[in-house]
């Protein structure tokens, strides 16, 4: 192939990776079976063809048994899980261990032959690892993979941190999917500073043009509420509260996680429930000082 097909190549490949309204990135949620713009939200392919099993089973030796294929694609691993893995069988001798350890040790070299797919394989590990330890869902670990992915190839990641890069793209997959994360919780499962994934986030959204909806303060009442042990009555009436809220124009401007921790705060103690400051601090990482600012600006709505 010579220089003129291979740049019509890459051309192509980069039309097929962007919006054609608007040239955003192209994120594949698996879950819903779309495939939608990060930028613009338009859906370019609903009800793609499921590539799973059509039949069930109930243990993984039922799985293994009645499969008749390999595994289905998937942006979670490098080589989208299509190479073949070294698995451990029965017992081996000593001198059997080395050897196997040896063609291990070579068949994962010949997977990552390239600096790009070195970056590519740590990197997804390193959001499987953070999506694991915060319970994330898998149609979120999917969007960070693709987010990920994407500044791979477009070699963004030069000269910058693959823990920064991956734990921004995480952040960045929560907001996609309407199941936001703030930077802090990020940073905590985290081996790099929030300051520095804060960094990486907005170096990888102008890249990659990637336009991120604003988050409401009500999305993260679920979670507070449950992390709290409140009823879900105070989750209603802090979300009215929030409502009331934005249309005073005091939400904008300010930390989301704080108005849904204020709100949920000040619900509670109108409801006679128990919860104290610190307690809502520490289930939000929002400190005591914040909640009482934001919980006196809720307060003065009514009055």
């Amino acid at each position: 192939m010579n220089s003129s097909e291979e740049a019509r190549e890459e051309r192509r490949e980069e039309e097929e990776t962007r919006c054609p309204e608007c040239g955003g990135l192209l994120v594949t949620a698996e879950k819903r079976g779309e495939l939608l713009c990060s930028k613009c939200g338009l859906v370019l392919e609903e009800e793609r063809i499921e590539s799973g099993p059509e039949w069930r089973a109930y243990t993984q030796g039922e799985r293994e048994k009645r499969a008749r294929t390999g595994a289905p694609e998937t942006v979670l691993l490098h080589e989208k899980g299509l190479t073949t893995e070294m698995g451990r069988g029965r017992k081996l001798s000593p001198e059997k261990k080395r050897q196997f350890r040896r063609l291990r040790q070579r068949h994962k070299e010949t997977r990552m032959r390239t600096s790009q797919e070195r970056s590519l394989s740590t990197g997804l590990q390193e959001l499987r690892r953070m999506a694991s330890q915060m319970g994330l869902p898998k149609v979120v670990l999917e969007l960070s993979a693709s987010v990920y992915k994407q500044a791979v190839e477009q070699e963004l990641l030069p000269g910058r941190s693959i823990e920064a890069m991956s734990s921004a793209s995480l952040y960045i997959g929560t907001r996609l999917s309407k199941a936001p994360r703030t930077l802090d919780e990020i940073s905590k499962v985290a081996t790099v500073p929030r300051t520095e994934i804060g960094r990486a986030e907005r170096y990888i959204r102008s890249e990659l043009e990637v336009n991120l909806p604003p988050v409401s303060p009500k999305k993260f009442l679920p979670r507070l509420a449950s992390e709290l042990g409140l009823s879900t009555e105070v989750e209603l009436s802090a979300g009215r509260l929030i409502d009331r809220a934005s249309k005073e124009g005091i939400v904008s401007g300010r930390d989301p996680m704080s108005i849904a921790a204020s709100a949920l705060y000040l619900e509670a103690r109108r409801g006679g429930e128990e919860v104290t400051q610190s307690a809502v601090a520490d289930a939000s990482n929002v400190s005591e000082v914040t909640i009482r600012n934001r919980y006196k600006e809720l307060q003065a709505i009514e009055q």
